[in-house]
């Protein structure tokens, strides 16, 4: 059913400027737009038992005519639509006859054209349609093109890659390649153009098309430029791409996994490249179940892309051999040939031997095991068949090269791209096997040479130390993972990167340390010193969790980690003062402090001096305040405040017993005039309670003094103005 509207109409007719629709009748029109219809119109039903001849040209005698089918529907087998390439149907050449549902609304259109030989551009209609069935017909475009011109295909540009040669290209992996083509058209009208990109045999459309090469290769870039309804106006342009190769980066590597802040380690940015080289016939791999047959063939097929598309065999020597891993329980049952690309079949083996294996099968119908292979090629250049090799009944063909039954020289001619297929023929009932590999060689020599390649290496740096070599010494102060990027530079403008990380420990600190002093009775006592009483003091405020305290005899057992001192909390030094070590490390042992601390005692010798107090009062009182730590420092000599208490008391059972000490010795007040104040110094350490020493002072009273009276002294003199007096007179007085 034709769905032309009158809407759409309209809008040709607007797009357009003026166009006409015609519907099939004897005739002709010249034209070069428009809409063609069966008798029906576009809405309408051709009829029955109609025949038309109907021819339409171009406008312009320089052009050739074109009709596009957008809807095409007559009965199929009944009604007959044929289209000459000319105005006179009975001698100029029959283009197609349409019949049936040939293209339904919404499909690509059927187009056809009047050919460059076509002296007049037009095209001839002839429609019979017979008594009944009528259907809804044909809507079709009439347009018009110029003749053909002369095609000239062109690769502008390959980008981003390197160009080497005229035909030659280098780009990188995993990059977007754009490549754009253009033609050269002796019309000077390019918009009919049609360009088709080939690479390795997938194609794309369109002037310009990006791809993306995942792996190193040498792969054949075919443009090729046609011209729309010209067949023979094309042309193709080949060139080659080396998609480079990815550096191998072992040897790039930090000097450490590991390292601790502020510790120097070394970058070291090593690489090699990697040479490339077209593998033309990978062998296929994997076994072939050759089961019992009659007559039944089994094939598998080898792809081959590596040659140039116009390449192909030249001679014999061209194929150097075809080989295959095979076992199988009776020789005389297999046919074995070779197919190229081009159909031509060359049979390497036929039915010989009627008691021989090949390689070394089970022969019992009942286990189909795979048995042991033996490798066999057919090469031109062998001596002997293999029908010629047979040895006696029962034994196996042994391994080797043999001359095929037909003759590599039917492959002359034929494409070496393509598929070439390995072809097995099971002839005879009973017996089985299986190919365990197979595959093909070509003379090296004819492998195209840009199809083995190595990029260069042109520059290596690590960046953000660029110029300064492959080797780097740096160090890191701060803890966290750091990564560096090292990179290579070939010269097919490729970069590669290289990462290495490292991780940075956190350094311990020993952020406080205190000497053990010990009480001791005597001077001949060593006692046990408890160690890890400097754990909490040289972690402070660092997890515990993250670091091990160890503790050592020497500087250099703390450097090494070993040996530790066992039983650090009841430690017994070899004599005294000693010099104890003390090792902070990370879970690893890697990142580490080391310190020292002194261990040593003292004895409270009861031979210190203290000063007794004495203190002024008012006339008459005999009781005041005294600041008894005046002799704080006298009690303590050459001891340690932070080690040593000193307190007060006002009896000797008291300080004995650490009892009722004086609360505030800076202000007490005496309660007997004299009175004897005693004095304890002792250790602060708990498990030293008993060392101490009492010392006693006497603090004392001194009322001030109080003149009664006194009596003025008078004498008379001798005129000289001096006299002498007896003072003492005034003493009684003064007493009262």
């Amino acid at each position: 059913m034709k769905v032309f509207s009158s809407l759409l109409i309209l809008l040709i007719f607007t797009s357009l400027g003026y166009s006409q629709d015609f519907t099939i009748e004897n005739g002709s029109i010249q034209a070069c737009e428009g809409s063609f219809f069966d008798s029906g119109g576009a809405d309408g039903n051709y009829s029955a038992n109609e025949n038309f001849v109907f021819t339409i040209c171009p406008d312009d005698p320089d052009l050739k005519s074109v009709i596009s089918f957008t809807e095409f529907i007559i009965t199929n087998n009944n009604d007959f639509l044929t289209i000459y390439d000319g105005d006179d149907p009975d001698n100029d050449p029959e283009l197609v006859t349409l019949t049936g549902d040939e293209v339904s609304a919404g499909e690509d259109a059927l187009v056809f054209t009047a050919s460059d030989d076509n002296p007049t551009g037009c095209l001839t209609f002839v429609f019979d349609s017979d008594f009944s069935f009528e259907n809804s017909g044909w809507a079709a475009e009439i347009s018009c093109r110029e003749p053909c011109p002369d095609v000239e295909a062109d690769i502008v540009s390959i980008s981003p890659s390197v160009q080497v040669e005229d035909d030659l290209y280098r780009v990188c992996q995993d990059e977007v390649i754009t490549f754009v083509g253009d033609g050269v058209f002796s019309n000077d009208n390019g918009e009919p153009a049609i360009y088709t990109w080939t690479l390795n045999g997938q194609e794309f459309e369109g002037q310009t098309i990006t791809n993306t090469f995942g792996g190193p290769d040498f792969v054949e870039v075919v443009l090729t430029v046609d011209y729309e309804f010209c067949p023979e106006s094309n042309d193709f342009k080949t060139v080659f791409l080396q998609v480079g190769t990815e550096p191998d980066f072992t040897g790039t590597e930090a000097s450490v996994n590991e390292v601790c802040e502020g510790d120097p380690f070394q970058l070291i940015g090593e690489a090699q490249t990697v040479e490339f080289e077209q593998e033309c016939t990978p062998p296929v791999s994997g076994q072939t179940f050759l089961p019992d047959g009659n007559g039944v063939s089994y094939e598998t097929c080898i792809t081959v892309e590596c040659f140039a598309d116009s390449q192909v065999v030249q001679s014999t020597s061209d194929l150097v051999d075809v080989f295959a891993n095979i076992e199988h329980s009776y020789t005389g049952d297999l046919d074995i040939s070779i197919t190229s690309p081009n159909g031509t079949e060359v049979f390497l083996f036929t039915q010989s031997g009627g008691g021989n294996f090949f390689g070394e099968p089970i022969d019992n119908d009942a286990d189909l095991s795979p048995g042991i292979g033996y490798t066999y090629s057919w090469t031109e250049s062998a001596a002997q068949t293999m029908a010629d090799a047979l040895p006696g009944f029962g034994q196996s063909l042994p391994a080797g090269s043999y001359l095929p039954v037909g003759n590599f020289n039917n492959f002359i001619g034929d494409s070496l791209n393509g598929q070439w297929c390995i072809t097995v023929t099971d002839n005879i009932g009973s017996d089985n096997g299986y190919i365990f590999e197979w595959g093909l060689n070509f003379d090296p020599n004819i492998v195209p040479p840009d199809a083995q390649f190595e990029p260069q290496i042109v520059d290596s740096y690590w960046v953000g130390f660029e110029g300064q070599g492959d080797i780097i010494d740096i160090s890191e102060d701060e803890a966290g993972q750091y990564c560096y990027t090292y990179v290579i530079e070939d010269d097919f403008d490729c970069m590669h990167e290289e990462v290495v990380c490292v991780n940075v420990l956190e350094n311990p600190e020993i952020q406080n340390l205190n000497d053990i002093i010990l009480c001791v009775p005597d001077e001949t006592t060593i006692p046990e010193f408890d160690l890890t009483e400097n754990e909490l003091a040289a972690l402070g405020d660092q997890d515990p969790d993250l670091f091990q305290v160890s503790f050592h005899n020497s500087e250099a057992d703390a450097e090494s980690g070993t040996p530790e001192i066992n039983s650090p909390e009841a430690f017994i030094p070899p004599s005294l003062p000693y010099t104890v070590f003390i090792r902070i490390e990370d879970e690893n042992g890697q990142c580490y402090e080391i310190g020292d601390f002194l261990l040593d005692t003292v004895t409270l010798d009861d031979d210190a001096e203290l000063d007794n107090l004495e203190q002024c009062t008012e006339a008459g009182e005999e009781f005041t305040e005294f600041d008894l730590t005046q002799n704080d420092t006298n009690a303590l000599g050459a001891l340690d405040s932070s080690d040593f208490a000193v307190n007060y008391f006002t009896s000797e059972q008291d300080a004995i017993d650490g009892d009722n000490s004086i609360p505030n010795p800076e202000s007490y007040t005496n309660t007997s005039n004299p009175q004897t104040i005693f004095v304890k110094v002792s250790s602060l350490d708990p498990e030293e309670e008993l060392c101490f020493v009492i010392y006693t002072f006497t603090i004392e009273a001194f009322p001030t003094p109080e003149v009664v009276n006194t009596v003025d002294l008078d004498q008379c003199g001798d005129f000289t103005f001096t006299q002498s007096f007896d003072l003492t007179q005034n003493d009684s007085e003064v007493y009262g």
